[in-house]
């Protein structure tokens, strides 16, 4: 009795037992999820953030659980420069094409319209690439020239994929600003661990595109 006791206790506690490698990779995103929230605030250098959170993530399901906390600090500092150009560049479209809506709102006429579509377009396709621009450069040594390429046509090719991340983008916004609470609710969610685990499922599809043209 004294030694089942001793073996179920001994399988509890063992660190590759599934609900402890399950706990350590709840902690794990909850820390990612706070360096990226960290790294984040100058909102300037949200670009070099999502690579390092990218490139920690695929570390991480790569079962390399040492080390993470260097890992995300020295892949920010070696992309700075670029992913601060591809964070500079993705904010200002996005930031371009809301701003024009917001104006527009409040007119009304075919060209209005039109115009509308544009920036609606134009929003639609600078998500959609940047959905794969991050994880991409964090994989991969390629120029902002190259990623942007690479990105639109791997947006293209995978179309089905490319809709869906699409969609759950503009979900999760709507459901942001349906009212205060699901506000607070949503930003305290992101703020604890959304960014890391919405990341993560990101990431493990992006791994399954990439693979696809290794």
């Amino acid at each position: 009795m004294e030694s089942r006791a001793k073996q179920l206790i001994q399988t509890i506690f063992d660190v590759n037992n599934p609900f402890m490698l399950a706990c350590e990779r709840i902690l794990n995103l909850f820390v990612l999820n706070l360096l990226f929230v960290l790294t984040c605030l100058p909102i300037l250098t949200i670009g070099p953030a999502k690579i390092a959170l990218y490139g920690s993530l695929k570390r991480l399901h790569e079962g390399q659980r040492a080390g993470l906390i260097s890992s995300y600090l020295r892949n920010f500092k070696e992309n700075l420069l670029q992913g601060g150009i591809l964070g500079l560049l993705e904010l200002f479209v996005v930031g371009f094409c809301l701003l024009d809506l917001f104006l527009l709102s409040s007119q009304s006429g075919p060209l209005v319209q039109v115009f509308q579509a544009l920036f609606i377009g134009m929003l639609f396709l600078t998500i959609l690439i940047f959905s794969y621009v991050y994880p991409l450069v964090s994989q991969r040594k390629l120029t902002s020239k190259q990623a942007l390429k690479t990105s639109l046509l791997l947006a293209g090719l995978n179309l089905p994929w490319s809709l869906f991340i699409l969609g759950v983008w503009l979900g999760l916004g709507m459901l942001l600003i349906y009212n205060a609470l699901t506000l607070m609710m949503g930003l305290s969610g992101l703020l604890l661990f959304g960014f890391a685990v919405l990341a993560y499922v990101h990431y493990l599809i992006m791994d399954a595109i990439f693979k696809k043209y290794q």
